[in-house]
């Protein structure tokens, strides 16, 4: 048979790529087998060797870095995808299938958008035609199993974390204020310099119940930056009092080996204070409270939101508030009401016109009332008439 028949064949061709341009994906977990180029140059090297054997040519290059596999939202990832869609790239080669993606169903979804673009994800070390419905069942069952080997490290993980913690230990980088250091061998958190200018700003906030932004300048003025926000955070949290809160520990709170800033007595005390704060804030926005009449009747002049209030304590002040993200207009009650009452001043009616307008008022209000008697004595005669009808038709 000649070849020039072959032009006029029909089908797809048997050949196990239908391209020949692929890229390649290389990853790690974690940033020290990175930083120590721990496997990366392996999955490379096999990458390369597999494609110069198979005649494929790479055109480029993904991933050489660190990305976790749990989650396909991963930077270097992504910039494959879209780079394979762009250019029609017909295969991604990886080392293994785990090295692609973790990610169990939602990797084989993405498989599968790739496939129906006639784009095929190989891996060089387990050889799987996905053509076939058994080779695209092996790859699925391969990226399941990714997930669920991914599960099971982390359940151990959480295991010894969990340990750990009920040991005392505390399993990670310190919080701000503290430090590990190595006494005799073995891992100790101490307090540093830092955390004992922590110790005295919480104490003087307890004392005299100052802001976090001014508690903020504060501490500033001593050479050390820490945001209100970050300020908010270290006073609620328990390991500044010796004491241990973490997910793995399921709601508990464990006794920690490390020695607190402040003590329990005082960590209470002060979220006490706290709380009490934000109770006086709800208050201020779902009540009405006499020193702000207009809270939720006055509108913000920028965008037109209802405006809350709250008291600045330090001052014995209060103000009216927007809460709308980047708007967060402030306006001193005192101006507010002093406006207010000079507006109500202006439309007080003239002691000659009180009389006849009250006279014209309740003139009208007597009118309304007649008419609302007859309606509803019309009323009143149509059910009856209804009523009637309705006897007559049983």
């Amino acid at each position: 048979m000649s070849d020039k028949l072959n032009a006029f064949g029909k089908g797809k061709t048997t050949s196990l790529f239908q391209s020949k341009t692929a890229v390649a994906y290389t990853r790690v977990s974690t940033k020290e087998q990175a930083d120590n180029n721990q496997s990366l140059t392996t999955q490379a090297n096999q990458i390369l060797m597999y494609a110069q054997k198979t005649g494929i040519e790479i055109v480029k290059s993904f991933g050489g870095t660190y990305e976790s596999a749990k989650t396909d939202e991963r930077i270097e990832f992504k910039e494959m995808m879209d780079y394979v869609k762009k250019n029609k790239i017909g295969l991604i080669l990886v080392y293994s299938f785990d090295r692609f993606s973790r990610s169990g169903a939602n990797a084989v979804y993405i498989t599968d958008q790739l496939k129906s673009n006639n784009v095929q994800v190989v891996s060089v070390t387990q050889p799987v035609d996905a053509s076939t419905s058994a080779g695209e069942l092996q790859q699925n069952i391969q990226f399941i199993f990714a997930q669920y080997d991914n599960q099971q490290r982390r359940e151990k993980c959480m295991a010894g974390i969990r340990q750990m913690l009920t040991n005392g230990d505390w399993p990670t980088k310190p919080p701000l204020g503290y430090d590990s250091v190595k006494i005799n061998g073995k891992r100790q958190i101490v307090i540093n310099d830092k955390g004992l200018l922590l110790a005295r700003g919480l104490r003087k906030k307890l004392k005299t119940d100052i802001s976090f932004k001014e508690l903020s300048y504060w501490f500033k003025s001593r050479g050390f930056e820490v945001t209100n926000k970050q300020l908010s955070i270290i006073a609620r949290n328990v390991f500044y009092c010796g004491y241990m809160s973490h997910t793995a520990l399921n709601g508990e709170v464990v006794v920690g080996n490390h020695q607190g800033i402040i003590t329990q007595k005082e960590f209470l005390a002060l979220n006490d204070l706290l709380n009490a704060r934000f109770t006086d804030r709800k208050k201020v926005n779902k009540t009405n409270i006499p020193e702000v009449p207009l809270k939720g009747h006055l509108k913000c002049a920028k965008c037109e939101a209802n405006l809350t209030a709250y008291l600045v304590r330090a001052k014995k002040l209060w103000y009216y508030k927007c809460n709308t993200h980047g708007c967060k207009q402030n306006i001193s009650a005192t101006k507010v009401h002093q406006d207010w009452v000079s507006t109500l001043t202006d439309l007080q009616l003239e002691p000659r016109f009180i009389i006849p307008i009250t006279k014209n008022f309740l003139l009208t209000l007597d009118m309304e009332k007649e008419n609302h008697h007859k309606d509803q004595q019309t009323i009143t005669a149509q059910v009856k008439e209804y009523k009637d009808q309705i006897k007559t038709v049983e």
